[in-house]
């Protein structure tokens, strides 16, 4: 297989990245309303401390990096945190 091949295989891989972070955005607004309507907290750090275990070990199980992969979450998670945000300061 050639280099051109290659590269096109991951700019469609990019692409599926992006369409589900696209839909995990989605879901993480839906979240942040309910949040508002049932008057929670945005940050829940037991459900982040529970997530980030899990991404780790799925890390070493694919033989990835785990502090990239710890890196990458972090900012997926600060993202989210922001959109909920968004979401609860909107009024009902």
């Amino acid at each position: 297989m050639n280099i051109d091949k290659l590269r096109k295989q991951v700019d469609a891989i990019d692409e599926e990245m992006l369409q589900l972070l696209g839909k995990r955005c989605r879901i993480v607004e839906r979240i942040g309303a309910i949040k508002q309507q049932q008057k929670l907290p945005v940050r829940d750090n037991a459900c982040e401390a529970s997530m980030a275990k899990k991404r780790t070990l799925r890390a070493a199980e694919a033989g990835m990096d785990q502090q990239f992969v710890e890196q990458l979450y972090e900012l997926i998670t600060t993202e989210s945190r922001r959109r909920q945000e968004q979401q609860c300061a909107k009024k009902p």
